[in-house]
C-alpha cells in the first residue's frame, strides 16, 4: 500500500496553523491527499479527544488513512488506521503485538535507526530531516541528511520510505533527481497562504 502512495501530509497542529487546521486538512484530502498524519506535540492529552474526532470523521469522508503521531493508545480507542512512533517512543514491536492489524511508522535519522527498522519491519519508515524545518524544536531536530543522505538510507531500507523534513515545491527536484519518490510534507501544505498553488505544483510532480 505505502509503495504507491507517494504524498504524506503531516498535519501538525500549532499556533500557526491551528486557527486554519481542519478547514485546510479537509481541503488536502478533497484534493486527492489519500495518507496523513495528525501531530500534536503541545497539547494537553484531555484536549486530543475532540481534536480526533473531528478528524476521524473528515478522514471517513474522504476515505483518507489517518495515522496519530505518538500517541499509540488512540488508535484502538477511536478505530484509527495506525500510529507513527520515533526512537523515545513505544516500542514499535511492541505495538505491533498489541495492535497486529493497524500500520505502525518509524521515524530514521540515520543509519542505527535504519538497522533497527529494517529488523523490526514497521509498515513504513519516516527518512529525515531531508532539510531544515521549523515543525521540531531546535533541540529535537536530528542531524540534517541532505539530499546525498537521504538517499543513502533508502537505498539500504527494506521498508517504503517517505522522505521528510522542510520539504517543498522548490528543494522537491533536489531529491527527485536523486530518485527520492516519496515524500512527507507538513509546513509547505499546513502553512501555505496559497494551497490551491501548492497543489498544483505537487500534481506537476505526480504525487496526486
Amino acid at each position: 500500500m505505502f509503495e504507491k502512495i507517494k504524498l504524506y501530509l503531516i498535519a501538525d497542529f500549532s499556533e500557526k496553523t491551528e486557527k486554519n487546521f481542519f478547514k485546510r486538512v479537509e481541503f488536502f484530502l478533497s484534493e486527492g491527499i489519500k495518507l496523513f498524519q495528525f501531530r500534536a506535540k503541545r497539547v494537553r492529552e484531555n484536549e486530543l479527544s475532540n481534536l480526533i474526532e473531528r478528524l476521524k470523521k473528515i478522514s471517513e469522508k474522504y476515505h483518507a488513512i489517518f495515522i496519530i503521531n505518538d500517541y499509540w493508545y488512540f488508535v484502538n480507542e477511536f478505530d484509527l488506521a495506525g500510529v507513527h512512533l520515533g526512537r523515545e517512543d513505544f516500542p514499535p514491536e511492541i505495538f505491533k503485538v498489541i495492535a497486529p492489524e493497524k500500520f505502525v511508522g518509524y521515524t530514521v535519522n540515520n543509519e542505527e535507526d535504519l538497522v533497527f527498522a529494517n529488523k523490526v519491519k514497521p509498515d513504513y519508515i519516516g527518512v529525515g530531516p531531508a532539510f531544515y524545518t521549523e515543525t521540531k524544536t531546535k533541540e529535537r531536530l536530528a542531524p540534517i541528511l541532505g539530499p546525498e543522505g537521504i538517499k543513502k538510507i533508502i537505498k539500504a531500507t527494506l521498508i517504503p520510505y517517505y522522505a521528510i523534513g522542510g520539504i517543498n515545491g522548490d528543494n522537491m527536484p533536489l531529491l527527485i533527481e536523486r530518485g527520492i519518490s516519496r515524500f512527507a510534507i507538513s509546513s509547505y501544505l499546513m502553512q501555505s497562504d496559497n494551497p490551491r498553488k501548492v497543489i498544483k505544483t505537487l500534481r506537476g510532480y505526480s504525487l496526486i
